[in-house]
């Protein structure tokens, strides 16, 4: 091969390299988009499970106790709160 082939095989090899390298970052792009996606997904599915469980529990006090005291009732919600909704350790 002549030294003129042998540069347009680099540069050919140097355009093959940067075009994987491309493919790769447009992958990696790729995978964090559906990363995002995936949490944004995950984070409206426990804000809905969240809203249903608050719900739940308004229902069942209210169906519990109608006609009693506000004070029993307000300690009663509380309780059902704290089995409904447990702290979070964020």
């Amino acid at each position: 091969m002549s030294p003129l082939d042998d540069r347009f095989c680099s540069i050919d090899h140097g355009r093959k390299i940067t075009a994987a390298r491309e493919r790769e970052r447009e992958r990696e792009e790729e995978r964090e988009r559906e990363e995002k996606k995936r949490a944004r997904e995950e984070k409206k599915r426990a804000r809905e499970e969240r809203t249903r469980r608050r719900e739940t529990m308004v229902m069942v006090a209210e169906a519990t106790h109608e006609g009693r005291s506000a004070g029993t009732k307000s300690r009663w919600f509380q309780k059902l709160k704290n089995v409904f909704e447990p702290r979070r350790s964020d």
